[in-house]
């Protein structure tokens, strides 16, 4: 399509016919897209998604689970506190 633009004395016509045209295309696109997806489709989806209980309370006792405590127990030898400062100048060595 060719579109004839008279030159007119205003500087806007043409940027907003511009934007017009572009806008128009964009909108074309975004609708073209929606209809070869099903964007108007009168289809749904339901997802049900049932999740199942972690473990039961009662179900560890029944299994021989370990209760939290006896995890802490077994395991606070391998629990350490790590610590670490830093220094408001960066060491000479570093040549900064």
């Amino acid at each position: 399509m060719i579109v004839n633009i008279k030159t007119s004395s205003s500087p806007l016509v043409a940027p907003f016919i511009a934007g017009v045209l572009g806008g128009g295309l964009v909108t074309g696109a975004i609708l073209a897209v929606m209809v070869t997806s099903g964007g108007f489709g009168s289809s749904t989806k339901t997802v049900t998604v049932q999740e199942t209980p972690i473990v039961p309370e009662t179900a560890s006792r029944q299994t021989g689970g370990l209760t939290a405590q006896e995890i802490y127990e077994r395991d606070a030898p391998g629990v350490v506190f790590v610590s670490s400062t830093v220094s408001a100048r960066p060491h000479p060595s570093l040549n900064l």
